[in-house]
Protein backbone atom coordinates (compact mmCIF):
# COMPACT_ATOMS: atom_id res chain seq x y z
CA UNK A 1 0.00 0.00 0.00
CA UNK A 2 1.30 3.44 -0.86
CA UNK A 3 1.42 6.14 1.79
CA UNK A 4 -1.00 9.04 1.62
CA UNK A 5 1.96 11.30 0.74
CA UNK A 6 2.49 9.51 -2.57
CA UNK A 7 -1.19 9.79 -3.47
CA UNK A 8 -1.24 13.49 -2.55
CA UNK A 9 1.91 14.15 -4.61
CA UNK A 10 0.38 12.42 -7.63
CA UNK A 11 -2.91 14.30 -7.31
CA UNK A 12 -1.10 17.63 -7.23
CA UNK A 13 1.76 17.14 -9.70
CA UNK A 14 0.85 14.50 -12.28
CA UNK A 15 -1.06 15.14 -15.51
CA UNK A 16 -2.21 12.84 -18.25
CA UNK A 17 -0.61 13.02 -21.68
CA UNK A 18 -2.72 13.10 -24.80
CA UNK A 19 -1.28 11.63 -27.97
CA UNK A 20 -2.64 11.16 -31.46
CA UNK A 21 -1.40 9.79 -34.76
CA UNK A 22 -0.87 11.47 -38.12
CA UNK A 23 -1.74 9.99 -41.52
CA UNK A 24 1.58 8.11 -41.64
CA UNK A 25 0.97 6.49 -38.23
CA UNK A 26 3.49 8.64 -36.34
CA UNK A 27 2.66 9.57 -32.77
CA UNK A 28 2.51 13.24 -31.80
CA UNK A 29 1.77 14.97 -28.51
CA UNK A 30 -1.48 16.92 -28.25
CA UNK A 31 -0.80 17.62 -24.56
CA UNK A 32 2.52 16.90 -22.83
CA UNK A 33 2.37 17.80 -19.13
CA UNK A 34 5.59 18.49 -17.17
CA UNK A 35 4.97 15.31 -15.12
CA UNK A 36 2.89 12.49 -16.56
CA UNK A 37 1.80 9.08 -15.41
CA UNK A 38 1.67 6.02 -17.55
CA UNK A 39 1.22 2.27 -17.09
CA UNK A 40 3.69 0.59 -19.44
CA UNK A 41 2.01 -2.81 -19.49
CA UNK A 42 -1.32 -1.21 -20.44
CA UNK A 43 0.24 0.87 -23.23
CA UNK A 44 2.08 -2.15 -24.63
CA UNK A 45 -0.78 -4.62 -24.45
CA UNK A 46 -3.74 -2.47 -25.43
CA UNK A 47 -2.21 0.04 -27.80
CA UNK A 48 1.05 -1.47 -29.09
CA UNK A 49 3.08 1.51 -27.86
CA UNK A 50 6.15 -0.39 -26.67
CA UNK A 51 8.35 1.84 -28.86
CA UNK A 52 7.70 4.72 -26.43
CA UNK A 53 10.26 3.18 -24.01
CA UNK A 54 13.84 3.70 -25.10
CA UNK A 55 16.89 1.58 -24.26
CA UNK A 56 18.24 4.34 -21.97
CA UNK A 57 15.06 4.22 -19.84
CA UNK A 58 13.51 7.40 -21.17
CA UNK A 59 10.01 7.60 -22.62
CA UNK A 60 9.34 9.38 -25.90
CA UNK A 61 5.77 10.60 -25.88
CA UNK A 62 5.93 11.25 -29.64
CA UNK A 63 7.55 9.28 -32.45
CA UNK A 64 10.12 12.00 -33.17
CA UNK A 65 11.40 12.18 -29.57
CA UNK A 66 10.45 15.83 -29.20
CA UNK A 67 8.82 15.17 -25.80
CA UNK A 68 11.13 13.02 -23.68
CA UNK A 69 10.56 11.90 -20.08
CA UNK A 70 12.55 10.17 -17.34
CA UNK A 71 11.18 8.06 -14.51
CA UNK A 72 10.48 9.96 -11.29
CA UNK A 73 8.74 7.46 -9.02
CA UNK A 74 6.30 4.60 -8.77
CA UNK A 75 2.72 5.53 -7.99
CA UNK A 76 -0.24 3.57 -6.63
CA UNK A 77 -2.08 1.10 -8.84
CA UNK A 78 0.92 0.09 -10.98
CA UNK A 79 1.42 3.51 -12.54
CA UNK A 80 4.79 5.22 -12.99
CA UNK A 81 5.40 8.98 -12.98
CA UNK A 82 7.75 10.48 -15.55
CA UNK A 83 9.14 14.01 -15.68
CA UNK A 84 9.75 15.84 -18.96
CA UNK A 85 13.47 16.26 -19.64
CA UNK A 86 13.32 18.27 -22.79
CA UNK A 87 13.51 17.86 -26.48
CA UNK A 88 15.77 15.69 -28.54
CA UNK A 89 18.85 17.47 -29.82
Amino acid sequence: MFPAEARAWAAEKVGQPIIDFDEQGRRFAVDAPPVMSVRREWCDRHYGLSDMWQADGTVWLDSAGEHRYEKVRELPDGVTAYQRIGRRA
